[in-house]
């Protein structure tokens, strides 16, 4: 591999750092560079380099919105353990997977949350009332077990779906769910990686590299979101779901 990709992928990288702190889809822009940059690899591996690449700037993230503000922590703690066992237990699966049906699935997630986004265009502005009233923690522990599923398996838009599951379950307001998925993606990537790591399922360089650029975004991003609040964070969300929307459909078509 040239300097040259080794840069792209730096600023990639970056991008995506600032994306994961701020709306989300930073894997999404980390993984077409990286499947572009590793023809032929399985996609395990693929796909644990890029979880490895996203871990420091994960942490820096809940580091900066864990002390910044109150987090609705007896909703979350539920979300964490159900979701750290499916996260590892959704990436022991991964083995099985095709790259020729894991990106249109992909695709069509992305669309309908596009779609989503656009008919609820209110969504998160302010608190509202939340879908359910009760039995909370026991709603908690089932969305983080599928969200968690889902991030060991596939890995892609987890903090999206956290943050909308968060907004339309319990009635968070956009940067309070934003906080709180940031914890919930990060500590669910954590036990994923566990079983990505014990499997030598990672290419070590890349990784590195990567890192610098996801954490150096991570404090950036970070920045913006505490800074701008919900009105910047809603702008920049519905533009990543476009650029998402846009690659995967330029890729497979």
């Amino acid at each position: 591999m040239s300097i040259t990709e080794y840069l792209y992928l730096g600023i990639i990288a970056l991008i995506s750092g600032v994306a994961q702190a701020t709306v989300g889809g930073g894997g999404l822009l980390q993984l077409p560079a990286l499947f572009n940059a590793m023809p032929g690899v399985a996609i395990p591996i693929v796909i644990g380099t890029n979880k490895l690449a996203l871990l420091a700037s994960g942490i820096n993230n809940v580091r900066r919105y864990a002390f910044s503000m109150d987090l609705p922590w007896p909703l979350i703690v539920p979300a964490i353990i159900s979701g750290c066992i499916c996260a590892f237990i959704g990436s022991s699966l991964l083995d099985h997977v095709s790259e020729a049906w894991f990106k249109p699935i992909l695709l069509v997630i992305m669309i309908v949350l596009a779609i989503y986004t656009f008919r609820n265009k209110e969504m998160g502005e302010k608190e509202s009332e939340p879908l359910f009233t009760h039995h909370q923690r026991g709603v908690s522990a089932v969305m983080g077990a599928m969200i968690g599923f889902y991030q060991g398996m596939f890995g892609p838009a987890t903090l999206t779906f956290a943050i909308l599951g968060n907004i339309r379950a319990f009635g968070m307001d956009f940067l309070h769910a934003m906080a709180s998925s940031q914890v919930l993606s990060t500590l669910f990537n954590v036990s994923a990686l566990v079983w990505f790591i014990s499997h030598g399922y990672f290419d070590i360089k890349l990784a590195a590299i990567m890192t610098i650029g996801t954490l150096a975004g991570s404090i950036i991003g970070t920045r913006i979101a505490l800074i701008g609040g919900n009105r910047v964070i809603k702008v920049l969300f519905v533009i990543m779901l476009l650029i998402e929307i846009g690659r995967y459909s330029w890729a497979l078509f």
